[in-house]
């Protein structure tokens, strides 16, 4: 079981990484297009490079962090609460081939875990 933690928090730093590429870029193009309007001031670049970042930054690295937490809390608590709703989340984004590797991994562990 040690190495399939060990592999699903391999797997969560990746996304990471990726994550925080699609981060940058999403904040850089909300925030490019929020000025395209002749009206259009610094303060709103500022709000749309915010708001496009708060939407992608969220699922995309905060999720998989507190799933690393949580990894590391599982022997205690026994509950895979944000694990498994980071890998639903992946599986509707460009990671899906990512996500698969997370849900066979996550099954392995809760079956090797059974009481």
């Amino acid at each position: 079981m040690k190495g399939s933690v060990q592999y699903l928090k391999i797997f969560y730093f990746i996304e990471i990484i990726f994550g925080l590429l699609i981060t940058i870029y999403v904040t850089m193009f909300t925030a490019a297009m929020a000025t395209d309007s002749p009206d259009s001031t610094i303060t709103h670049m500022i709000a749309g490079g915010f708001f496009g970042f708060l939407l992608v930054f969220l699922p995309s690295v905060l999720l998989p962090i507190l799933a690393i937490k949580e990894l590391g809390k599982f022997e205690i608590q026994r509950k895979l609460l944000f694990n498994i709703l980071n890998t639903i989340i992946i599986f509707f984004t460009i990671l899906m081939p990512l996500a698969f590797l997370n849900f066979f991994i996550l099954y392995k562990i809760k079956r090797h875990n059974k009481f």
